[in-house]
């Protein structure tokens, strides 16, 4: 079903957050499109369907045309050492959003992904232009498997959608909208404090304190992941001692 526009205006309430919001059928990446337009600040864009979605690693985002939410927000002249930080406010919006209109209590793998059920549900990719040595501007991808049911094989077994867990249809504009609004309503106390989305974010932390695994630079590496720090860096605790871990794919080990 097409995403309604005049609909995700009615329901926001907090109109003043954003100032323009474009909506494509189609599109290559709403990220990509955001990074090569102008005047970005607080522009959101919205695509039913990207023929080159992406996550980290520039891993392909599966999605199917319609049922999904993957959108784009646009953000300029943003503190360059607040940027590793967004890795706790933004989940923790998605997070009081989902729990607001489902009572789902969703956990944080991880660096940047959501999960339901153990399964992931939700990805986020942050990427920055640097425009100078105290700001840059920011693009805030997010993709929410909302009405899909069905994955391809190879992934089938570790992701999930909020119409999985529910069994109802999910009203993708009333969700849009709702994560606008705790966008607005927590942009500016972030801003000021960091600290308790730093705090919450680690108590929905999902895989702290166990044995995992983590791929990075094509190597593995195996230990407890003993906490994340505040600059949303991964700790792990091995035989040999602590290693710091900035990006990375992280797989809990079954005990």
């Amino acid at each position: 079903m097409k995403f309604d526009i005049a609909k995700l205006r009615k329901y926001i309430e907090h109109k003043n957050f954003l100032k323009r919001i474009e909506y494509f059928e189609e599109i290559d990446s709403t990220n990509t499109y955001l990074k090569n337009s102008n005047e970005i600040d607080r522009r959101l864009v919205i695509a039913d369907f990207q023929t080159s979605g992406r996550g980290r690693f520039n891993r392909k985002w599966i999605s199917n045309k319609g049922e999904n939410l993957t959108f784009s927000l646009g953000i300029e002249k943003f503190e360059i050492g607040l940027i590793t930080k967004l890795v706790f406010l933004i989940p923790t919006v998605i997070h009081n959003s989902i729990k607001e209109l489902y009572d789902l209590e969703p956990e944080f793998k991880w660096p940047n992904d959501l999960l339901l059920d153990k399964k992931k549900f939700c990805g986020i990719l942050i990427e920055n232009i640097i425009d100078n040595q105290k700001s840059a501007k920011l693009v805030l991808g997010i993709g929410i498997n909302c009405n899909q049911l069905d994955f391809p094989d190879e992934i089938s077994y570790r992701t999930t959608s909020l119409k999985k867990i529910l069994n109802n249809e999910i009203n993708r504009e009333k969700l849009l909208a709702k994560i606008i609004d705790n966008l607005s309503i927590h942009w500016e106390q972030f801003l000021r404090d960091q600290m308790q989305y730093y705090y919450f974010y680690k108590s929905k932390c999902f895989s702290i304190g166990k044995l995992i695994s983590i791929l990075f630079n094509e190597k593995i590496f195996t230990g407890i992941f003993k906490d994340v720090n505040e600059n949303g860096e991964l700790i792990l605790q091995t035989n040999s001692g602590e290693l710091i871990f900035n990006s990375g794919e992280i797989t809990t080990i079954k005990e």
